[in-house]
């Protein structure tokens, strides 16, 4: 494994015992010492897990965190890529929910963890940080090299020696099973702090959502100050020179309980968000820099477009247009939608939810999938997100097709009675 590069340190008690520090970095220590076990694997990209310490092991590391100063880490995070020297993509046969596996450069997978590391830095170095990064920490990073297929892959753990790798590695049989792509590949490792009590944002918003006779109820002031908190993390992005790229509710983390520390050395539990994947990421440029220092809403209106993007545009995007997932529309979203966007929430029913997201579709393809996804009797499907399958996709595309034909039939019809006009304009004269 590389050197270590943050997020975490030697505890005082180890260095006292071993003042060289012989025990190599974290990923080692857990790699050797600690149970795996996938957290999501329904990533286009990678697959994450959390490496726990095994029952007994001491940790000999603790937290750099303010919040968490000097509480031992027993917990991180690993996110395992399939890298090759360019970017390529794998279909899956008969899995059109998820359409294929994306193969990462390696060119790219440096550029995030550059950009990772460089956000964290710029973020624990500010005034307002108090050691409190804007996103989870890069403790290592690896790359198993010159493999060949993603089988391969697999059984190179037997070779390397370690028990828990081979454990990581195992969860590629799945996707071995299903892809068995023949071109070299290698993998990567990317290894994190594991933020214990954060979740995702769609999580903890639709915890905040309460459903019934077809009305939507939401703890406002709750909703709205975490989402205010939320756009603070990217308004500091933005003064760091960064646009996210890919802000929607799932790369960003939210614990409501988190506290702070203020400068007189008090906590107060306010709540946190933390920023994570800057796999899309990017460098603003001089232009977008002077709009984030005369704008103060340039990082509202990033989140609102990306996000509103990411919802009510991914069939544009998507490589697998049979089967489409729009993320359509969780409840957590409504506060970009509703009273123009802003981020005040009121109690909304479901009729005028259908109103105001057909206002912000902007053609009719658009409008046509929330009459078809959202009618009253499907609010469940609001609240966990929805999926158009083959089906509905295929009444679409009919859909337009009669609206094609209609039309020419339309113009058909109107040449027509315009030549017998002119037809009998002529008989007349």
């Amino acid at each position: 494994m590389k050197i270590q590069k943050g997020g975490v340190r030697l505890s005082d008690t180890y260095l006292k015992d071993k003042p060289d520090g012989t025990l190599g970095t974290a990923t080692d220590f857990f790699i050797l010492n600690s149970t795996f076990k996938i957290l999501t694997n329904n990533s286009i990209s990678c697959i994450t897990l959390i490496a726990t310490l095994n029952n007994g092991v001491m940790s000999p590391f603790q937290s750099m965190r303010s919040y968490n100063i000097n509480n031992y880490v027993n917990q991180l995070l690993l996110k395992i890529f399939i890298t090759n020297e360019n970017k390529g993509w794998y279909v899956i046969p008969g899995r059109p929910n998820y359409g294929g596996i994306e193969i990462t450069s390696f060119s790219n997978f440096h550029s995030e963890i550059e950009r990772n590391i460089d956000i964290y830095k710029m973020s624990i170095s500010s005034d307002d940080s108090l050691l409190d990064g804007i996103c989870p920490a890069i403790i290592n990073s690896t790359t198993i090299t010159h493999l060949g297929s993603i089988q391969e892959i697999v059984n190179f753990s037997e070779e390397i020696g370690n028990s828990g790798l081979k454990e990581i590695l195992g969860a590629f049989n799945k996707i071995n099973r299903e892809y068995n792509p023949t071109s070299p590949n290698s993998i990567s490792i990317i290894v994190m702090e594991f933020m214990n009590g954060f979740d995702t944002a769609f999580n903890v918003l639709n915890n905040m959502v309460s459903v019934s006779n077809d009305k939507i109820t939401i703890d406002k002031d709750r909703f709205n100050f975490l989402m205010t908190i939320v756009q603070y993390e990217f308004r500091r992005l933005n003064k760091f020179g960064y646009s996210h790229g890919d802000a929607h509710l799932h790369n960003i983390m939210l614990d409501p309980n988190y506290q702070y520390f203020t400068r007189s050395g008090k906590k107060h539990a306010l709540g946190r968000a933390i920023i994570i994947d800057f796999g899309r990421s990017r460098k603003l440029t001089d232009q977008e820099m002077a709009s984030v220092k005369s704008d103060e809403n340039f990082c509202k209106k990033e989140i609102e477009k990306t996000i509103l993007g990411n919802s009510l545009s991914k069939y544009e995007k998507s490589r697998f247009p049979s089967d489409i997932n729009i993320q359509f529309i969780p409840t957590s979203d409504l506060q970009w939608i509703i009273n123009q966007r802003s981020l005040y929430v009121n109690d909304i029913t479901i009729p005028n939810l259908r109103k105001m997201l057909r206002l912000t579709a902007d053609d009719d393809i658009k409008r046509y999938i929330i009459d078809r996804i959202i009618p009253s009797q499907h609010l469940y499907k609001l609240k966990l997100g929805g999926t158009i399958n083959s089906d509905i996709m295929g009444a679409i595309n009919n859909e337009n097709e009669k609206n094609r034909k209609g039309n020419k039939s339309r113009y058909s019809k109107s040449k027509k009675t315009k030549k017998n006009k002119i037809s009998s304009t002529k008989q007349v004269e």
